[in-house]
């Protein structure tokens, strides 16, 4: 008789399943009346998978990263220059920002990549599939470009706007499109590709131009990196590239897709909203740069995370770089600008030398999302912030990859070795995802 056998959990599995139940918790926040109380409850969630790390005494030691040292002190000095202008409740914001840094920095260090990616591919399946369920109908209705008595129809799952579709979408394209390829059958592959065009048709659904825009410059960096990757036959992946490119430019030039870009890229378009368009951000982001200006003490040091919101300012910023120059000043902005643009071009080129395996594409992938998010956050205010899943995982992935990287450097400094990924155990993975 052939005995069934069962998948043994990881050690870490309570900090991968409470990191999980956080990451759903953020996502079914906007489908309740009580969304600060379910966020609140994403918040716990996260700081209890950091407590487990510290009971299971299996947190790899590491000094905290540039990205999570920069960050910590922006949120503590958001806390403090809010209180002194009166901003409380974009002082308690901070706050619980510093804790949900505290407890991604000790998950990262209990949790290996694979693992976090595990996480990561079970929320972004439960992103995709309630979706295609509950909301199928306005799925259909937002696909044909239907415009009612209110304008262009767009899809809006989980009640979310569209431009958090637009970024929480292109954050599972980049999830499953990395899973997709290190995923060990062709069963696994194939779902895995289903779920990455699943995850582009939303974006196109929901009509999210600074989304659609933000995938297309991590696709180019990503052609880039494998038509230049060290090793294997080059002539065949340009080989391959040329054909995939022949395809694309032949289904751009059909007429439903020209027809659908023309019509999702309109400037002035008067079914998408008022003031829609760059010319009405235009507008926001001069107002908001006005503004900045107008406080030399703003200028350089803030007046901190979520002081710049519509209820204090009287108006949406529209562009998470501004926004971020109004909450923590240029200066703290330009570094935690530079860290997530350093750190993400150094994870591509981490999966284009191809040197650690499944690291370092899970890593490459990593650094893709972040630029569709910072592309994206051109035109929005999601780069940096704890009230979305998306957000929460973009703190993940950086915080992840930094520790890597300063353990990479401690560990070639002191044993003069080439530089190796640090991963914090080998230990089984919760399970074949394929």
């Amino acid at each position: 008789m052939r005995t069934i056998r069962i998948p043994r959990l990881s050690q870490n599995a309570p900090v991968s399943a409470l990191l999980f139940l956080s990451l759903l918790s953020a996502t079914l926040s906007f489908v309740t009346a009580q969304q600060q109380i379910v966020q609140l409850t994403a918040v716990a969630l996260l700081a209890g998978a950091a407590i487990f790390s510290l009971l299971l005494r299996r947190m790899r030691p590491a000094k905290l990263s540039p990205f999570e040292l920069v960050l910590l002190f922006c949120a503590l000095t958001s806390a403090f220059i809010s209180s002194l202008m009166g901003f409380y409740g974009a002082s308690q914001y901070a706050f619980v920002l510093f804790l949900c840094m505290i407890s991604i920095a000790a998950i990262v260090r209990t949790l290996s990549l694979r693992e976090i990616l595990n996480v990561f591919v079970l929320i972004s399946i439960a992103l995709l599939l309630i979706p295609l369920v509950s909301y199928r109908p306005q799925l259909v209705a937002a696909l044909s470009l239907k415009i009612s008595d209110i304008g262009l129809e767009r899809f809006t799952p989980f009640d979310m706007h569209p431009n958090l579709v637009g970024f929480t979408y292109a954050g599972t394209a980049m999830i499953m499109a990395c899973r997709t390829l290190i995923a060990p059958s062709r069963t696994g592959k194939f779902f895995g590709a289903l779920l990455t065009a699943l995850s582009l048709l939303f974006i196109v659904a929901a009509s999210a131009r600074s989304a659609m825009l933000g995938v297309a410059v991590s696709g180019v960096l990503y052609i880039w990196a494998f038509a230049t990757a060290r090793g294997g036959n080059r002539k065949r992946r340009l080989q391959l590239l040329i054909i995939l490119g022949v395809l694309a430019v032949a289904a751009l030039g059909m007429d439903p897709m020209r027809g659908y870009l023309l019509s999702a890229f309109e400037v002035q378009s008067e079914s998408r909203g008022v003031d829609s368009g760059a010319t009405g951000r235009v507008e926001l982001w001069t107002a908001g740069i006005d503004l900045l200006l107008a406080n030399p003490f703003r200028t350089l040091f803030g007046f901190g995370f979520r002081s710049a919101e519509y209820a204090i300012i009287g108006f949406p910023v529209e562009s998470s770089y501004i926004v971020l120059c109004l909450e923590i000043g240029v200066l703290g902005a330009a570094l935690l600008l530079g860290i997530f643009l350093v750190s993400s071009m150094k994870m591509i080129l981490i999966g284009r030398t191809g040197a650690f395996g499944d690291d370092g594409r899970i890593l490459q992938f990593f650094g893709l999302a972040i630029i569709a998010f910072m592309v994206h956050s051109i035109f929005n205010r999601y780069l940096v912030g704890i009230g979305n899943p998306m957000s929460l995982m973009a703190l993940v992935m950086m915080s992840a990859y930094g520790v890597r990287h300063r353990s990479q450097k401690t560990a070639s400094v002191t044993t003069g070795a080439p530089a190796v990924p640090a991963v914090p155990h080998t230990l089984p993975s919760m399970g074949n995802l394929s």
